[in-house]
């Protein structure tokens, strides 16, 4: 009997450059940069001289904090395929900004407006040019530690009061307090955020929604003010203002982590969950293994942008490392609520607690007002910008932020840090001392970051205990090992 020969059926591949460019684009599209991440690099090396698949591979790396690998591509584009497109201007500006070179950003977003005045981006380099400007004009930190300004100061003392009303429900007292202080520090816009939230929580909307716009007329890219508005115009069935704050919040790219949050919020609870994922999930990656709220807040943006898998996962993790404290217990029984009803609810609020009403209120009043940041969130800002801007986004440096976390969650009062870059170059020496990384100089690392060596070394012996506490420390805090 012959043997019947079969032909089997060869199903061709796409390997191009081109297939890995649009597999790209199907990961982005569900916000998995990681793998959108890979197959653009390859795509780049597939062809080094297609100036589409090295934009796409800058612009995403900008979206995915890394800042400086984004610069050289776009420096690649310009000098080695000789492309000059004024999107390239923008993006720039966004890397730059970031990386706190603010004159250089200013230059590079008004370039793009030069060359580009009614172009996709113009609304976003204007509301980025604002924000630059705001940044550059903020006195630096080793310049205002010994000589702060007492008015400064003062509105400070008296909006931290007025917040502490604002979250335990004492809504016509904070609005007593503000209203006076108002009167004290007209310039604080703060102060006056604060009190258009304290005006719609007492139901004054009306005041609420005038103040809210007379803070963007004196400052028109004040993030704090345009979020606050679109919830007023929202609980007020204003949907179209509703809707046009909405899309104006959507294009905004915050520089600080605390604007990013408060803007995080805002669009989950207009309904933006995609857009509001893409911000809360690099925060999460810095700082939710220390903080559940973030954390717990992160999940339900992804169970609502379409990723359970992910809010599953990190519901999970802010279970299983949970604390003794009594939030961090109570925000994990929430997760745990999550992951329960997620089996077959469509949508969750963003909200914390069992009889709270859905939505506006109860998010408003815990998140939105004034970000959900734990006590020693601004220490470790200050300390973290100062790493970051020496080690740029990379792995050491999101180990180093990890270490700044943690030690100071183990700290029993928080230090007042007068000079930051001191705590910078006690971080990175204690970093080497943990991981065996050979002879330390406190030296070499104090003129590295102009700090005094003697300083450096009080403050390695503070941390250095705290530090070998656990043994596991890079474990700990997993949530740090990297974006996408």
């Amino acid at each position: 009997m012959q043997r019947k020969l079969v032909q089997k059926r060869v199903i061709p591949i796409d390997l191009s450059a081109e297939a890995y460019r649009r597999r790209a684009h199907k990961w982005a599209d569900r916000q998995e940069y990681g793998r959108a991440l890979r197959y653009l690099r390859r795509a780049s090396e597939r062809a080094p001289q297609n100036a589409a698949v090295h934009f796409d591979l800058a612009r995403l790396l900008s979206e995915m904090g890394f800042f400086e690998e984004s610069i050289a591509v776009f420096e690649y584009l310009m000098k080695e395929l000789r492309q000059d497109e004024a999107e390239y201007d923008y993006w720039l500006s966004v890397n730059y900004g970031n990386l706190g070179e603010f004159e250089t950003a200013l230059r590079a977003a008004r370039r793009y407006l030069e060359r580009a005045p009614a172009g996709e981006l113009a609304d976003e380099a204007e509301e980025l040019i604002a924000i630059l400007e705001e940044e550059q004009d903020e006195v630096p930190p080793e310049e205002a530690s010994e000589t702060e300004d007492p008015t400064a100061e003062g509105a400070a003392a008296e909006n931290e009061e007025a917040r502490l009303l604002l979250e335990d429900g004492h809504f016509q007292e904070a609005s007593a307090v503000l209203e006076q202080a108002v009167s004290r520090y007209p310039d604080a816009i703060a102060l006056r955020n604060n009190l258009a939230l304290a005006y719609f929580h007492e139901g004054k909307v009306g005041r609420a929604i005038q103040l809210a716009e007379s803070v963007i007329e004196r400052d028109q890219g004040n993030i704090h003010a345009h979020c606050n508005l679109a919830l007023f115009h929202m609980e007020m069935g204003n949907r179209q203002k509703a809707e046009q704050e909405q899309q104006l919040l959507c294009r905004l790219r915050p520089l600080a982590y605390d604007q990013r949050e408060k803007l995080a919020s805002t669009l989950g609870i207009l309904g933006a969950d995609r857009e509001a994922l893409a911000l809360f999930y690099p925060l999460y990656q810095h700082l939710g293994g220390f903080d559940p709220i973030l954390a717990y807040f992160t999940g339900i943006a992804a169970f609502n942008a379409g990723r359970p898998r992910l809010a599953t996962q990190i519901w999970r993790q802010l279970i299983e490392n949970g604390e003794e404290d009594e939030e961090w217990q109570q925000v994990a029984e929430q997760a745990r609520n999550a992951l329960a009803v997620s089996e077959w609810a469509h949508r969750l609020p963003y909200t914390i607690g069992e009889n709270e009403p859905p939505l506006e209120k109860s998010v408003a009043q815990k998140v939105v007002w004034a970000p959900r940041l734990p006590d020693w969130y601004p220490q470790w800002l200050a300390v973290a910008d100062v790493l970051e801007s020496a080690l740029g986004q990379s792995g050491r440096f999101q180990q180093a932020a990890a270490l700044w976390a943690y030690v100071l969650t183990r700290m029993g009062t928080l230090p007042r840090l007068r000079k930051p870059e001191a705590w910078a170059a006690a971080i990175e020496t204690v970093m080497d001392r943990i991981q065996g990384s050979g002879p330390v100089s406190v030296r070499q690392y104090g003129e590295r970051y102009r700090a005094n060596p003697r300083t450096v070394s009080e403050h390695v012996r503070l941390l250095l205990p705290l530090a070998r506490q656990s043994q596991n420390i890079w474990e700990e805090t997993a949530p740090f090992g990297g974006k996408g």
